[in-house]
C-alpha cells in the first residue's frame, strides 16, 4: 500500500509543471475555451493538433505580453513544410513572473527571485497510412517549472 502511495505522488508532482498549459497556446484556442483541436492549422497545430500543420503555409508566429506588471509571457512558433506531406513544428512558450521580492525571516529584502513556466514543443506530421486521404501528427512535449534566484 505505501508503494502505491508514493508512486500517485511522484506522478502528482510529475503533471504539475504543466499546469499553465491548461489553456492552450495563442488566442483562437483561448476565445473558444479550448474546442479548437479540430479547427487549428498552421503553429496553432504545434499544440492543438499535430496532424493538421500541413493544411497551412510556412509560419512563423512570436508574441509578446505583460498581463501585469511583473509577469511576462512570450511565445516562439514555427512550421515548415518539409514537402506537400509532411511538416515539423518548432515551438517555445515561457511564462514568468520577474523581479520577485526575497524577504529574511525580520523582513530584511535580501534580493529577488523569478517564477518560469517553461515548454518545448517539438512536432510533426505526415500522411496517414491507415486512413486515406488522412493525416496523423505526434507531438513531443518538455514541460519545465523553476524558481530562479536573482540577487
Amino acid at each position: 500500500m505505501r508503494r502505491i502511495i508514493i508512486v500517485f505522488s511522484i506522478l502528482g508532482l510529475m503533471t504539475q509543471a504543466g499546469f499553465f498549459l491548461d489553456n492552450g497556446m495563442g488566442i483562437r484556442g483561448q476565445q473558444v475555451a479550448g474546442a479548437y483541436t479540430a479547427m487549428a492549422t498552421g503553429v496553432d497545430a504545434i499544440y492543438w493538433n499535430p496532424s493538421r500543420m500541413g493544411l497551412a503555409p510556412n509560419e512563423l508566429y512570436i508574441s509578446y505580453g505583460q498581463p501585469f506588471s511583473e509577469s511576462t509571457e512570450y511565445a516562439i512558433l514555427s512550421t515548415t513544410k518539409l514537402t506537400d506531406d509532411q511538416s515539423i513544428g518548432v515551438g517555445y512558450y515561457r511564462v514568468g513572473v520577474d523581479n520577485i521580492t526575497r524577504y529574511s525571516a525580520t523582513s530584511v529584502n535580501i534580493g529577488s527571485f523569478q517564477f518560469v513556466n517553461e515548454a518545448v514543443y517539438l512536432s510533426y506530421s505526415r500522411p496517414s497510412f491507415l486512413i486515406k486521404g488522412g493525416k496523423i501528427g505526434v507531438s513531443l512535449k518538455s514541460v519545465s517549472q523553476k524558481a530562479i534566484s536573482q540577487n
